[in-house]
């Protein structure tokens, strides 16, 4: 089951929704009682909080299988994409790798 895209966005950015980290825990559990075993996250969501909280529901429930996707930012920080941006200026292989690095780090 798939859950509400925009929902981890406002999980991980408590300064900007006013949600709190131990009601953003306490709802991706009940979300994942409920079935809910997707869940799709972003770097950009609080600069890495949201995968961390994700971390934390992973690490809790490490005997389930729950899957989660990530997305890294475009290095020259302009969304959207543009047809004048190059690869090279928005995802370059190094930039990639240590924003997947955070990644895993955040969701480990």
């Amino acid at each position: 089951m798939e859950c509400e895209r925009d929902w981890v966005w406002h999980v991980g950015m408590a300064g900007w929704t006013g949600s709190e980290d131990a009601e953003s825990l306490a709802s991706l559990q009940r979300a994942w009682i409920l079935g809910c075993n997707f869940f799709d996250t972003a770097w950009a969501y609080g600069d890495g909080h949201s995968e961390e909280l994700l971390g934390k529901i992973l690490r809790a429930n490490s005997e389930k299988r729950l899957y989660t996707a990530t997305k890294v930012p475009p290095k020259n920080r302009r969304w959207p994409a543009r047809r004048e941006y190059s690869l090279d200026d928005c995802y370059p292989p190094e930039y990639i790798e240590e924003y997947v690095d955070k990644s895993l780090r955040n969701l480990a």
